[in-house]
Parts: C-alpha cells; structure tokens; sequence
C-alpha cells in the first residue's frame, strides 16, 4: 500500500487548522550577524551622521559658513581698542618725557603718553565721537623715554575718519569740560595747556567744516598769583555769551581796591568766531571771590584727565 495519500491528508489538515488553535508550528530560524558585519553597520551610520553636520555647517547654499563678529556695544565702548591714558613725567634735569606707546590703530606711529580719552559728540549728529590728546615724540631720546616734540589733539568718526590739530602747551594738556557752549549743535572742549604761577592757561575748540579750530576770544586764565586774578565763564543759549574777567590789585594788602576788567562776548551764528559786544572797567574793595576766577563755569560739565 503506498503512503503518499495519508501525507497529502495531513498536510492537508495542518494547512486548514486556525493559526492559533493548534500546537503544531513551524519554527524559522533567526540568521544570525557575525562581528565583523556588526562593526560595518556601525561605521556606515558614523559616517552618515557625520556627513549631515558637515552640510549644516556649509549652509543651506553650500558656502562655508561665515564667521559672527558682533558689532561694537554703543556708549562707552563704541570704538574698542581706543587707548588708555598714560602720563609722562619729568627728568631730574627737568625735561618732560613720554614712552612710546604701543601700536594702536587710533593712535600714530610716532604718539607717546596720552592725557585724555573720552567720547563727546562735536559734529551734533547725536553719535559720540573719540577724542583723544596725545604727545607727539620726537628723535631725543633719553634715560627712561622720548623727550615731546609738541601735543595733537585727535577726533575719530564712527566712521573711521580722523582729525587732528596740534595744540601748543606746556608741560602737559588735558581735556578739562565738555560740552555745547556756542549754540550750534555739538560740543564745544575746554583744554587746560598752561600751568604756571599765575594762574593756569585754557584754550577753548570746536569743530566747522571738518575741522578742529581754536576758538578761544582771548588768552584764557583762571586763578592767579597775590596780585592778579582771572577767569573765564560761559553763558548757556540763547544768550550764548562768553565772559573774561581780569582782576588786578591796586592797594596794598589783598583786602584794599581791585580793578576788575569785563570782557563780554557773542557767539556769531557759525559757532566759530566771537563778536566783543562790551568792555566794562571798575575799581572794587575786597578780593575777588573764587566764582569769578572760574575755569570756565558754565562751559559744559567738568571731565578731568583721563577717560570719561
């Protein structure tokens, strides 16, 4: 009798029974990864990943992606890397020496010790502008630095533009006020240049046009020795007034008769020239107080040396 036809039926019945209703299964066995296919799989999802943060650092247009640089912070630090004050001393011998300053890209080649360095705006456009008086050095060189050739004072733009004016002073001068004193937008500055025993010596600039001017209506000076007194003082808009007061002693002791002389003069519409409009001479008893030998009361606020 041949077998094959009890076969068919039971394949047959294995065929037709539910899925799982019935004890009899076919067990498929799993293959197996061997470790060297494993370590493949692993290479080939690295590199993938690496090419997708290689593309986002190239950009969505396949550039190499630009490097940020912030832009300056406003206010005080608007012009980054502006120098720092340094002053100079004097020899035993009584010259006036600077060291030379390090490279800087607001400074020469040639600058040595700086006095003052502040942000003022003196064109009126509402930005501040770097301000910055500075030796200029010249080829004596001595023990322990540069003897002065003479003094620059400088203006940077925002912008990158550059003015200078030399200014003549002795030993040392400094920016000492700031501020709109002439009516016309933007601040007028107030350098201290002189200081001897009667009395320190000011020069007043603005700047018209592009450029730095002196401005000053007479030699300015303030305090003064036993027997002369001055000062100056301005008057704010729309006055716009510019007041010198020379005091000369005429008795004997400090307390006897003084005669005072009153120069008075307007700011013309430029900002830049002053028209003497009064001169007034009178004898008075007592020594000037200290208010009338100002250093410019009244000319913009005091910043004194160094940075503000």
């Amino acid at each position: 009798m041949s077998l094959l036809p009890s076969v068919e039926q039971e394949l047959m019945r294995v065929a037709r029974a539910p899925a799982g209703g019935s004890s009899a299964r076919i067990t498929m066995p799993r293959p197996r990864l061997s470790g060297a296919v494993l370590a493949v799989a692993v290479s080939v999802v690295a590199l993938m990943i690496g090419a997708g943060f290689l593309v986002a650092l190239h950009g969505a247009r396949g550039g190499p992606a630009a490097p940020q640089t912030p832009p300056p912070a406003a206010g005080r630090h608007a012009f980054p890397g502006a120098p720092r004050p340094a002053r100079g001393r004097f020899t035993q011998h009584g010259v006036f020496i600077c060291q030379r300053r390090e490279r800087n890209r607001y400074l020469p080649h040639a600058a040595g010790c700086v006095s003052s360095v502040l942000r003022a705006d003196l064109t009126g456009d509402g930005q501040k502008d770097l301000v910055i008086l500075y030796a200029d050095l010249g080829f004596r060189r001595t023990a322990g630095g540069w003897g002065v050739e003479g003094f620059t004072l400088e203006v940077v733009r925002p912008g990158g533009a550059i003015t200078r004016k030399s200014v003549q002073a002795d030993p040392f001068p400094s920016v000492t006020r700031v501020g709109n004193i002439n009516g016309v937008p933007g601040d007028e500055l107030v350098l201290h240049t002189e200081d001897i025993s009667s009395g320190d010596g000011y020069r007043v600039y603005t700047e018209h046009a592009g450029r730095l001017r002196d401005v000053s209506p007479l030699p300015l000076f303030a305090g003064g020795d036993s027997a002369d007194k001055e000062g100056f003082a301005c008057t704010p808009p729309p006055r716009r007034r510019f007041v010198v007061r020379v005091m000369s002693l005429l008795g004997a002791t400090i307390d006897g008769r003084w005669r005072w002389t009153v120069f008075t003069f307007r700011w013309q519409p430029s900002g830049v020239k002053l028209r003497r409009v009064s001169r007034r001479t009178f004898v008075r008893r007592g020594l000037p107080g200290r208010s009338t030998m100002a250093a410019g009361g009244g000319c913009g606020r005091a910043v004194g040396a160094g940075t503000s």
